[in-house]
């Protein structure tokens, strides 16, 4: 008989989703990842460990070599959460209020929000949009 196969850690296979990257939101940050939906939409590739050495800094780990050679990641997470803000989440909120997609539930409305990209942690942003 064969032996299982596990897959361990596949939250961490998805890039953190943070516009902001600071120490005082790197809690946060490190819980919230992107929606594979919006990922396969995106322009470009983001790497899904970028932050992890942020996390270690902020944590008070002193070896700034890693953190500072990803820069260039770090800020494109950071466009990629802008853009996922200010572009998708603006025009699925247009298509609702023009009434081209009609929730019927709860249900339906976090099956629509996945289908875009967007995370129901959003809802609030959605609310203000509308």
């Amino acid at each position: 008989m064969e032996k299982p196969f596990y897959v361990l850690k596949t939250s961490e296979i998805f890039p953190y989703d943070a516009e902001q990257t600071d120490s005082k939101n790197i809690k946060k940050t490190l819980k919230d990842t992107f929606r594979p939906e919006f990922l396969c939409n995106f322009d470009s590739p983001l790497k899904s460990d970028t932050l992890k050495d942020y996390q270690n800094l902020a944590l008070g780990h002193k070896d700034t070599s890693r953190f500072l050679s990803k820069q260039k990641d770090i800020q494109e997470i950071s466009e990629a959460s802008k853009f996922l803000k200010s572009q998708v989440i603006a025009q699925l909120v247009s298509m609702l209020d023009d009434l081209q997609i009609i929730p019927i539930d709860s249900e339906s409305l976090t099956d629509i929000l996945h289908k875009y990209g967007v995370n129901v942690r959003y809802l609030s942003h959605i609310l203000v949009l509308s």
